[in-house]
């Protein structure tokens, strides 16, 4: 039996044909069900970037494009006594 040539990243299985995929980082033919979607920190929740990406373009999620969740200020202190500074500069 005679292959066809395939691309570097496909597996050439006669007798159960898969389709082949373009990865959209990098270029190279890979299987379909070998790439994966892209995702990536948008506000609050990771988002879909809709890039399929093969292992090896596969980034981590950065988590510094995240939203920054800031604690609440504390309570005011009641009947504050701040320093007279008019007086101590003139």
């Amino acid at each position: 039996m005679v292959f066809r040539p395939h691309p570097k990243y496909s597996d050439p299985v006669s007798n159960d044909p898969v389709a082949w995929a373009t990865c959209d980082r990098c270029g190279f033919v890979w299987n379909h069900y070998r790439l994966d979607w892209q995702f990536d920190w948008r506000g609050m929740q990771p988002r879909n970037l809709k890039l399929l990406v093969c292992p090896r373009c596969d980034d981590d999620w950065q988590r510094q494009l995240g939203a920054v969740i800031l604690p609440p200020d504390p309570d005011p202190v009641l009947d504050a006594r701040p320093e007279p500074y008019d007086i101590d500069e003139s």
